[in-house]
């Protein structure tokens, strides 16, 4: 954990307030960093790679300010690194709950804020990987209206091409049969379009607009993988563990990287 004093000056240089030297130039963070007030504390746990405290901070503040934006969507991005990184499926499932309601909350407050919407389709996509076809079906077609309603806000954000891209691949991966009951049965029209290079060309725009996302790599080795690509994804899984940790999921993705590489025999 860095030091009160040494982590201010960088998280100032990488909130835009002064100029950062080159090494704090790289890799920049996803999301968009206060630069003053009480939402600028949220950040620094966030950077110090601790987002139990970083949703403890927020969930005092909203408890003061229930209605402010900034701190609604910092705490679903906790509440999503706390389920990410939860090992019991059920903490896991309690927080992504409660990163949706957070993301849903900020979406009421600012129909049009980027970050709500964007939580939301996060929070919705992890809760949708545990949960039976009918569910998943539905939860998917939010997601995808989410990112695409996030992508109309602002055509470079990254972090809606990766959930794009990655509703492409895990529509391929609910397989033929599942795919045509979503299709016919569910009524999931849209799950006709999903197509292996949609997901791969998607992850890639992301990737391109920000080349510092471990999360972007890992998934793009996925999909080169379930699209037997395999010397392809090792190169990807072996840069997802030359990336720079800089939010707190980034160990678990490096963690996840070693581990589809030795089942390659990586």
């Amino acid at each position: 954990m860095l030091a009160t004093g040494r982590f201010w000056p960088l998280l100032a240089c990488l909130s835009g307030a002064v100029p950062c030297p080159l090494s704090a130039q790289t890799p920049p963070l996803p999301y968009p960093l206060a630069v003053e007030g009480p939402a600028l504390r949220i950040d620094e746990w966030h950077l110090r790679l601790d987002p139990e405290a970083e949703l403890a901070l927020a969930d005092s503040l909203l408890s003061v300010d229930a209605t402010n934006y900034e701190f609604l969507w910092r705490a679903a991005r906790a509440a999503v690194s706390l389920g990410m990184l939860a090992t019991v499926p059920r903490e896991a499932r309690a927080y992504f709950d409660r990163a949706e309601a957070y993301a849903r909350d900020a979406s009421d407050v600012d129909p049009d804020g980027l970050m709500g919407n964007h939580f939301v389709a996060v929070s919705l996509g992890q809760q949708a990987l545990s949960e039976g076809i009918q569910t998943r079906i539905s939860l998917a077609e939010e997601v995808r209206d989410r990112a695409e309603t996030v992508l109309a806000l602002d055509s470079t954000f990254a972090g809606a091409y990766h959930v794009l891209g990655k509703w492409h691949a895990e529509v391929k991966r609910l397989g033929f049969f599942s795919g045509f009951v979503a299709r016919t049965v569910l009524r999931g029209d849209r799950f006709g379009e999903a197509s292996w290079e949609e997901a791969e060309r998607l992850m890639r725009r992301a990737i391109e607009l920000d080349p510092g996302g471990a999360m972007h790599h890992l998934e793009l080795a996925r999909i080169l993988i379930d699209t037997e690509r395999t010397a392809e994804a090792r190169s990807e899984l072996t840069l997802v563990l030359d990336l720079r940790v800089r939010e707190p999921i980034d160990p678990l993705h490096h963690q996840r990287a070693h581990e589809l590489l030795r089942s390659l025999g990586g």
